[in-house]
């Protein structure tokens, strides 16, 4: 029983964690970049709030994000060295981390060409900034809903091992 309960726990320590992710990420593309937008007046100035923004979220998102596929991974592993079903809980590992191969993919270009314009220091067109901007955060809340769904997949399954 105490194996069952430290299992339950990890279980609920990783839908926390993906929601709380999740919910972070959110936060972001619907509150912190409009308000960046709304008060932003000038390029340079939104260049240096998306970098700052996306070093805060660079040293704590990715982490959280390997430490939740990790929790599920573990709980996967271990019902699977019991014989028990495993699978539901590897799907949620592969949901939530699927968010990396998204930010390659779809993310980086964008975040690249912030950048560089950022390292030019050189008034870039405040309508591209903002364009590009509204990219990222689009893209962002897509990119949110991965641990999103990993968290309600993991749900399901700790209500079913609770039951």
């Amino acid at each position: 029983m105490a194996q069952n309960t430290g299992q339950i726990g990890i279980q609920a320590t990783a839908v926390i964690s993906g929601s709380f992710l999740s919910g972070a990420m959110t936060s972001l593309s619907l509150i912190t970049i409009p308000v960046i937008l709304d008060t932003g007046t000038q390029s340079k100035q939104l260049l240096d709030q998306f970098v700052a923004l996306y070093n805060y979220g660079h040293r704590i998102m990715p982490a959280l994000s390997v430490t939740t596929c990790a929790l599920y991974g573990f709980v996967a592993n271990s019902k699977r060295a019991a014989g028990d079903p495993w699978s539901i809980y590897g799907v949620a590992a592969a949901t939530t981390i699927a968010m990396v191969p998204f930010t390659w993919i779809f993310m980086v270009p964008i975040n690249n060409t912030l950048f560089a314009l950022h390292a030019a220091a050189s008034d870039a067109a405040l309508e591209e900034v903002r364009g590009l901007s509204v990219q990222w955060q689009w893209l962002h809340v897509a990119r949110s809903l991965f641990p999103l769904a990993g968290a309600i997949i993991g749900w399901k399954a700790l209500r079913a091992a609770l039951r």
